[in-house]
């Protein structure tokens, strides 16, 4: 549904022109969301500060480097001790999967992050992963709000979010953050996707991580860190049509995009270790992580039009074998991520 609505927008964009939107719940991620994600190559090209009233952002220039799907899912779609303290509606009303990361020598792996969007604003409530191997849920002691609604240009408005986590036998980890958001600009954003009305929101990040082990008496100093997030949102798109973050001498640019040839068709070649076969297939497909993978996995394919047609996760086993017998003759694009590695390739169903 979502992106037969998109598809309608951007017709009636075209005839109509653009003028100054307004922004609220109904145009934030609803569960089944996926969206193609590049991240450009060629940043530093690009002045990202620059904004107005009825300014025209052009973007189409951005190159990409490589590509990501990010999903939003159902509360229930989480694991069961996830689904006790996000509890839904009251909580959380959507998760999305959360990269891997590390707070010290402390692994975070395996999470989501859990939002609630309500008429007043969309902020994030908590998130639950594996904290050292063990699924543990870490309710906010106080939200970051990432946007108030309705949004509209002109609009600042700031929050402060906290949340700490004890882990036994090791130590806690924290993090609290001051967000200043300033809605500076309105106009045309021009992607290599498209072109979309838009608000432009300037997000300022003060961010101070903590992390304490029991084992060392001594305190450890806080790492505090401040980056700065230039947001294009769009109606009913769901997801920044740009976001580009600036940290430290470092701006990362993410964007909505069509897929890429690097994500299947070899000008990225496939990481070693991963095989299909047979390809072409027309009932099972086989699909081989390498001799010396043994962890979990998460398989997605995609249609050539970006669509998520089939996710598996694959727990303690290095392949795992699909029906593809109801699948529609064509070829197809697979990822599978493990911790720390993420294979893309291609298949035809005939």
């Amino acid at each position: 549904m979502r992106k037969i609505t998109f598809i309608i927008l951007l017709s009636v964009m075209s005839i109509t022109g653009f003028a100054q939107i307004s922004i609220d719940k109904n145009d934030m991620p609803v569960p089944n969301d996926t969206f193609r994600i590049s991240t450009a190559a060629n940043a530093s090209s690009y002045n990202f500060k620059q904004t107005g009233t009825n300014f025209t952002w052009d973007f189409t220039g951005l190159q990409a480097s490589s590509q990501k799907m990010e999903s939003y899912v159902s509360i229930s779609s989480t694991p069961a001790i996830y689904n006790l303290v996000f509890m839904y509606p009251f909580v959380a009303t959507i998760a999305r999967e959360r990269p891997d990361a590390n707070i010290g020598t402390i692994s975070i792996t395996e999470g989501y992050n859990f939002y609630k969007n309500t008429s007043s604003e969309f902020k994030e409530v908590g998130f639950g992963a594996k904290i050292q191997g063990a699924p543990i849920p870490v309710q906010y002691q106080s939200s970051d709000i990432i946007y108030r609604f309705p949004m509209n240009y002109g609009n600042t408005d700031s929050c402060d979010a906290e949340w700490h986590v004890n882990i036994p036998s090791l130590g806690y980890i924290s993090e609290k953050k001051h967000r200043v958001n300033e809605v500076d600009g309105w106009g045309t954003v021009k992607t290599p996707y498209g072109t979309f009305s838009c608000l432009r929101i300037k997000s300022v990040v003060l961010q101070e991580d903590s992390f304490h082990y029991d084992s060392i008496p001594l305190p450890f100093p806080s790492i505090p860190s401040k980056y700065t997030e230039y947001i294009w949102l769009a109606k009913n798109t769901g997801f920044p049509i740009v976001k580009a973050t600036e940290r430290m001498m470092t701006t990362t640019v993410e964007y909505i995009d069509s897929i890429k040839s690097f994500a299947g068709f070899g000008e990225v070649p496939v990481v070693a270790g991963l095989n299909i076969f047979p390809n072409p297939a027309s009932a099972k497909l086989t699909i081989s992580f390498g001799a010396n993978q043994n962890s979990n996995a998460v398989v997605r394919i995609y249609s050539v039009g970006g669509k998520e047609v089939y996710r598996r996760d694959v727990t303690g086993k290095n392949q795992t074998t699909i029906d593809v017998s109801g699948f529609e003759k064509g070829v197809y694009f697979i990822t599978v991520i493990t911790p720390g590695r993420l294979f893309n390739g291609k298949f035809m169903v005939e």
